[in-house]
C-alpha cells in the first residue's frame, strides 16, 4: 500500500456578509439650529479631541431641543461620546474654565449651555491643566 504525500482540500462556504443598514443623514430625521457665528467659533478654537467631543454633545443636548442651557448629567454626555464619566467631567470643567460653556448652579441642579458671547472664549488652550471653575448661581446661560 503507497501512502502519498498529497492532502484532501475541503471547500468550506464563504461567510454571507451581513447586510448593514447604511445610515444617512437627513434634515426630516431632526436637526438643530446653531448661530454661524457659534458654527464659525467652532472651526478655529483649540480643542482636544475630548473637549470637542463633550461640546458637540452639549450643543446637540441643548441647541438640538431648542434649548439655551439644561440639566445635564455628566453621564449623559458619557453615554452620547463613549468617553468615561471621569473624562467627561475634565473635559467639562475645562471649557467652562475657557468660557466656551457656561455652568450655572441652582441650588444641587446644574446647568450646562453654550457661552453665545464669543469674544469671551479662550480659543487658544490654556497653560494650566487643572484650572479652578466657579459656579455662579446668578449667571444665565
Amino acid at each position: 500500500m503507497s501512502m502519498s504525500n498529497t492532502a484532501e482540500i475541503y471547500k468550506f462556504p464563504a461567510p454571507i456578509p451581513t447586510q448593514q443598514e447604511c445610515r444617512m443623514a437627513d434634515l426630516e430625521n431632526g436637526y438643530l439650529r446653531l448661530a454661524n457665528q457659534i458654527q464659525d467659533a467652532l472651526c478655529i478654537v483649540e480643542l482636544s479631541g475630548r473637549e470637542f467631543r463633550v461640546l458637540n454633545a452639549i450643543i446637540r443636548l441643548t441647541y438640538g431641543w431648542s434649548k439655551k442651557s439644561d440639566r445635564i448629567a455628566n453621564s449623559l454626555i458619557a453615554d452620547k461620546t463613549t468617553l468615561k464619566v471621569k473624562h467627561v467631567s475634565e473635559a467639562v470643567l475645562s471649557l467652562a474654565y475657557r468660557n466656551i460653556i457656561i455652568l450655572r448652579r441652582i441650588g444641587q441642579t446644574r446647568y450646562i449651555g453654550i457661552n453665545t458671547n464669543l469674544d469671551k472664549w479662550a480659543y487658544s488652550k490654556p497653560h494650566c491643566s487643572k484650572c479652578p471653575v466657579s459656579f455662579p448661581d446668578d449667571e444665565i446661560a
